[in-house]
């Protein structure tokens, strides 16, 4: 998206300044929300509605210390929101076909994946996609969510675990 110049200086501080974090962070969110949706049609739309509900959310007067570390949070609880109302019709998706060329298979494993992720618990498909897609960090996972990185790094091993069970199962 191009931000027009001559728009931002009409415009007020908080949307001046939601227009910076914007250029500044978008194509991270981006990337993020990509991995935890899977789609980046959903993506787009979840990263506009995450600008959003910023817009609506922000106090100027006591701006968030961290803006990519609020922004992610927003955007995250959107797409978890966005997961939990596809989640009611997966289960027709997976029974249209069976695969039966290489490529329908790649397209099974795809699925499977995000059944698996779409049936942990939201904090851990969230740590492993932060991880294993977006290449994260735990520290670097801790300050965007706040936790300790102690935390995050039980976390992402409990996740990891909970997501190889869940995809044995599926794939057996």
């Amino acid at each position: 998206m191009v931000i027009d110049p001559v728009s931002v200086a009409d415009t007020t501080p908080k949307q001046q300044m939601l227009a910076q974090w914007f250029t500044d962070h978008h194509s991270m969110l981006f990337r993020h929300l990509i991995r935890l949706l899977g789609d980046q049609e959903q993506a787009a739309d979840v990263l506009q509605e995450t600008f959003i509900r910023a817009l609506t959310a922000l106090d100027t007067s006591a701006p968030p210390n961290n803006p990519l570390a609020w922004l992610s949070r927003i955007a995250s609880n959107l797409a978890i929101d966005q997961l939990r109302r596809a989640k009611r019709w997966r289960w027709l998706v997976a029974h249209w076909h069976e695969p039966t060329s290489s490529l329908e298979s790649a397209v099974a494993t795809t699925q499977a994946v995000r059944l698996c992720l779409a049936r942990l618990k939201p904090k851990e498909a969230e740590v492993l996609v932060m991880t294993h897609y977006t290449g994260l960090s735990a520290l670097e996972i801790a300050q965007l969510t706040g936790d300790e990185v102690s935390a995050i790094r039980v976390r992402l091993h409990r996740a990891r675990q909970h997501f190889r069970s869940l995809y044995e199962k599926e794939v057996a």
